[in-house]
Formats: structure tokens, sequence, C-alpha cells
């Protein structure tokens, strides 16, 4: 059954509201309280709750883009709250894609119906695998130092591969920003176990998608990193990236193999610029001719 967080800075109101959930018995599995933006930060990081009752005046500006970020990802249905029916928070709450804006005091028929849709949608057997199928604080451990996590010189040295990873080389703008992109992408939430390792002008990310099982849909998944990398540095560094894209289910006999293909994908920025995606197994062949001796 799906998890409610119930995130609101007065007290009175957490109890009210959990005790509107609790009498008419809508079917939440666990209905947990956040009094900051901090243990809302938390919360959402280690439990990832499916439906989050925010109320919008709890977050500060300076955890605007942070919150926004965790909310997007890891949670399925955000209920906003506040208790200034402006425009502003009209905007806020459609930026935070919420299903629902209730202005306090909160009306028992809005608030029933409100949570009746976010339940009904998720309905009663649902739980927070949509996205969270461990805690945040576990993929952020595994991140740093995946289970059998392939070794710094596989990159540049054959070694055979049992289970072929999916690689992620990310190249900054500019070669300054390189150092700071691998620091941003070490504190990264990848949706799988990842390894990352700094490279002398971009970064390299070895991502596990078969660790945990099969992956049915792996260019999906990799297709929503490679989005989420782009938008999310722009937003906050200003500049703009480049992914190469190597699946996993492509065959390839080493590591070294899979990052000599990603690093040649790479070369066709020169064509298409930059804040672009560049899937090894979709490159165009190329042909070497002279221009002297060939007829065109």
């Amino acid at each position: 059954m799906p998890k409610l967080l119930i995130a609101d800075r007065d007290s009175t109101e957490r109890t009210g509201i959990k005790w509107f959930v609790t009498s008419h018995q809508f079917p939440f599995s666990q209905v947990d309280e956040a009094a900051t933006v901090e243990q809302l930060i938390e919360h959402i990081e280690a439990q990832c709750p499916d439906v989050v009752m925010l109320e919008l005046e709890m977050i500060p500006d300076g955890a605007l883009a942070q919150v926004t970020h965790l909310l997007k990802t890891y949670v399925r249905r955000v209920i906003c709250l506040t208790t200034e029916p402006v425009f502003e928070r009209a905007l806020q709450a459609i930026e935070l894609e919420a299903a629902s804006l209730l202005v306090k005091p909160l009306e028992p028929g809005r608030l029933k119906r409100a949570l009746r849709q976010a339940s009904a949608v998720l309905g009663p057997d649902d739980s927070s695998g949509y996205v969270c199928t461990a805690s945040l604080a576990d993929r952020k451990t595994d991140t740093s130092t995946p289970p059998d996590a392939l070794a710094y010189t596989a990159l540049f040295i054959d070694h055979a591969l049992e289970q072929p990873p999916a690689l992620l080389l990310v190249q900054p703008e500019k070669a300054a920003y390189n150092k700071e992109l691998f620091r941003w992408l070490e504190r990264f939430p990848f949706l799988v176990p990842a390894s990352v390792y700094a490279l002398s002008d971009m970064v390299a990310c070895v991502l596990s998608v078969h660790e945990k099982g099969p992956v049915e849909n792996e260019h999906e998944l990799l297709q929503q990193e490679g989005k989420r990398l782009l938008q999310q540095w722009r937003e906050h560094h200003q500049t703009r990236l480049n992914v190469a894209i190597h699946p996993s289910a492509l065959p390839a006999a080493s590591l070294h193999e899979i990052y000599l293909r990603s690093k040649e994908a790479l070369k066709l920025q020169f064509y298409k610029g930059h804040q672009q995606l560049f899937w090894v197994d979709e490159q165009p062949p190329f042909v070497a001719i002279d221009p002297f001796l060939t007829y065109l």
C-alpha cells in the first residue's frame, strides 16, 4: 500500500490531517510527518513516500531546486497546501507538478477529494516501487562503491566482461568544469548502482543496470538519466553538457571497447552542438575518402 508524508510547519495542521486520513480510512500503509524542510528532504531520501502533502511556505528559496528535484523524481503524487491564494503559489504548484492545490484553512470536502484522487490513482496494492525500489540513501552508497565495481583501469585496458554495464560518458562544454562535474556526478542520485570516474576532459559513469535483475526498458531508463543530467546541470551551472550513451544490450568485449565507442560518438558534437544525447548504437557510419580522387 502507498505511503503518505505530511510536510507542514504547523503541528496542529499535521495532527489534524493525520487524524482526517485515519478516520476516513484512506488506503495508506504509513502516514508520517515532517515539520521542517530538512526533515522533508531526509524523509524523501530515506523512505520515498508515494504521496506528499506539502506546505509551500515551508520551502525557502535556497532549497527550492533540491526539493523540486526530489519530488519530481521520487514522489508519485504531490498535494500542495498554502495560506496565500495568490498566482505565485499556483505557479509554484504547477512547477512541482502537483495534483491539487488546497488553500488553508482546509475544507474537509476538498481535502477528502484530493486524498481520494491520489489514493485511487495509486491503487491499494501500489507502493513506492514506481521509482524507489530501494531507499535513496542506499543508492547513494551504491553510487560511490557499488558491489563488484569495475576497476578504473578497465576503461583503458581490455578486460573480458561477464555482464556488460551501460556507460554514460559525460563531457562539459568547457574543460575547466570537469572537476566540478565529477564532484556533482558523485552526488547525483542515479536510479541504478553507478561508479563515477574522472578523466582528463570528461567523466565516465558506469551503470550496473542489471545488478538487481533484468531490466526490460533499459533504453527508456538511460534516456531518462541522460535528460536529467543535461537539464539539472544546466539549471545549476548555466553551462551545457554532452552525453554519449552505450547501452548494456549493445554487445562489447570489454569496458575499454565501450569507452572507445562512446568517446567516438562524442565527436558528433562538431555537427550537432552541445546539450545532446549521442547513442552509440545509433551513430551513422563514416567512410574515409580522398576528395581529390573521388568522383562526386
